[in-house]
Parts: structure tokens; C-alpha cells; sequence
């Protein structure tokens, strides 16, 4: 029998340690929070690409749930709407959505969460800032990439159409690196 994971604390308190059905039960609620920003939608016209909060949360579980079981949220989220369950923004599904506009972004989001994961390491808001800015940027970055594999013009990647996403993502973070800490200790999960 395994040993459960043991969470390094901060300022010296005792490691949490956490039993692998805890894990199992956040990375299902972190699934179902995915799901529910995923349905929360803005079209934005000039851009395939809806306005969700999905970015909000891949930031918001990996500032809390920490850097491995963030992307590990992220991954199951991917998996199970890719296998065909209707989760994606709009109540989209399949292996298509990875392959088209909007899966730049969806594939950024796990290493969004882990790199939100491991900057966010402590309490304090100027580290949940930094962190949600970085899984921001990460997501904006293989949006953007995506997008210009697949031949958009380049005017949609850079130009002023994205510029309506940026400035909703400045109000995420922000949010977010309140939320973080907060949650962080109060939650049992949070490493």
C-alpha cells in the first residue's frame, strides 16, 4: 500500500498530507468548475474564439491545487471532452475542437496550471499576481500560436481583435490573486 503524499507547508507548519481520495475528489471538482466556465460564453465578433472563464479557472486551480495536480486537472479535463463528453465552451466535444481555433488555448491549459502551481508556492498575493499572469500568458501564447498554424491571418492573432481578450484576462488575474490565497488556506487540498 502506497503512502499517502505528504505537501511541503509553509513557515513551519506541519506537511499536510493528503490521502489519494482527496486528490481524486479535487480533480473532479476542478473538472467540474472547467465545465461550468467552459459554458459561460462571450462570442466576440472578428475572432472564432468564444470568451470564457475557463482561463479564470485554469489559473484559480493551479494557484490552489498546486503546480502537479493543477495539470493533472487540466489533463482530465482535456481527455474526458476530447473522448466525446460535451464540456468544452458552448457544449462542444471531441477531438476537432483541439485541432481547431480554440485548441491552442485548450492545450496551453495544463502547463498554465502547473506553471501557476509552482509560482504561486505561498500565501501571499503578489505571488498569486505573478503566477495567474504567468498561466495567462501561457494560454494567450498557444491561442495565439494556434491560431497562426492553422493560417489565420495574422491581423486576428495580433491585431486588435485579441485586444478585448487581453483586457478581460488583466481582470482575471487580478481577481484571481485575491481568490488564491485565500483559498489556499482554507482548503485542504492546497499545497
Amino acid at each position: 500500500m502506497t503512502e499517502p503524499e505528504s505537501i511541503p507547508s509553509d513557515a513551519g507548519q506541519p506537511a499536510l498530507v493528503l490521502a489519494p481520495w482527496v486528490r481524486v475528489v479535487a480533480v473532479l471538482a476542478g473538472v467540474l468548475l472547467m465545465v461550468l466556465a467552459g459554458q459561460i460564453t462571450v462570442p466576440h465578433l472578428g475572432s472564432p474564439v468564444p470568451m470564457t472563464l475557463q482561463s479564470f479557472a485554469v489559473i484559480v486551480i493551479g494557484g490552489v491545487f498546486g503546480s502537479r495536480l493543477g495539470a493533472l486537472t487540466m489533463v482530465g479535463y482535456l481527455l474526458l471532452g476530447t473522448l466525446g463528453l460535451p464540456i468544452f465552451a458552448n457544449g462542444e466535444a471531441g477531438l476537432a475542437r483541439l485541432m481547431g481555433p480554440t485548441g491552442g488555448y485548450l492545450l496551453a491549459f495544463p502547463l498554465a496550471a502547473a506553471a501557476t502551481g509552482a509560482i504561486v508556492r505561498t500565501k501571499g498575493i503578489m505571488r498569486a499576481w505573478l503566477g495567474g499572469l504567468a498561466g495567462m500568458v501561457i494560454i494567450h501564447l498557444g491561442g495565439i500560436t494556434q491560431l497562426t498554424v492553422l493560417g489565420s491571418d495574422l491581423q486576428v492573432a495580433f491585431g486588435p481583435g485579441p485586444i478585448p481578450f487581453v483586457m478581460a484576462s488583466f481582470g482575471k488575474v487580478g481577481v484571481a490573486s485575491v481568490m488564491m490565497p485565500w483559498l489556499r488556506r482554507r482548503l485542504p487540498i492546497a499545497a
